[in-house]
């Protein structure tokens, strides 16, 4: 019954019931409605522990691989590592080499160096004898003592003739290839 009939007594067009059956009917539709609702309430818990449990798994399942990343790139880190150290040695030990020959080749020069300027000093005291003495002093006319007697060292051989066969890296679909497949040296 609408509020007007029952104040006044007045209906107005609409159907008329009972106040009691009308406010069941209502109370009816609405535990129907509330029953719904907690029915989707319970869908959405469920679904949002599942959304959540989902979480918990993705970020457990990105630390994973990103500690697999992780572990992966430092083995190719110590790789390169190794393979960086063991060219570096390989320069140093032929740079050393290279060093030690070139320190007693100019040992030798400087003393092929100091035997010359001691016979340039006898040359040059002979020089100025007068035409007697010169003659007594006896001066050979032929050999290499008139110019340099010893036999001159090789020049040193050039640092850039060292080559080093740096390695090759290819990444394919997330793997690395390591080689030695280039012969360029190092300059």
């Amino acid at each position: 019954m609408c509020r007007t009939c029952e104040e006044f007594g007045i209906h107005k067009g609409h159907a008329r019931g009972l106040l009691i059956s009308e406010s069941a009917k209502l109370r009816e539709i609405l535990e129907c409605r509330f029953e719904k609702m907690e029915l989707n309430n319970r869908i959405f818990e469920e679904q949002l522990k599942e959304i959540r449990k989902a979480g918990i798994t993705n970020i457990t399942l990105f630390n994973q691989k990103v500690g697999k990343v992780n572990l992966h790139f430092k083995k190719l880190h110590r790789l390169l590592s190794d393979q960086e150290e063991a060219i570096i040695e390989k320069l140093e030990l032929s740079s050393s080499k290279t060093y030690e020959l070139n320190l007693e080749k100019e040992n030798k020069l400087l003393q092929s160096q100091e035997e010359l300027a001691k016979k340039m000093e006898r040359m040059k005291t002979r020089i100025n004898l007068n035409d007697t003495q010169l003659f007594i002093a006896g001066v050979e006319m032929r050999g290499p003592t008139w110019y340099y007697e010893n036999e001159l060292p090789d020049c040193p051989p050039a640092t850039d003739d060292v080559e080093v066969r740096l390695p090759t890296i290819k990444i394919k679909d997330c793997l690395l290839e390591l080689t030695n497949e280039d012969s360029s040296g190092v300059t």
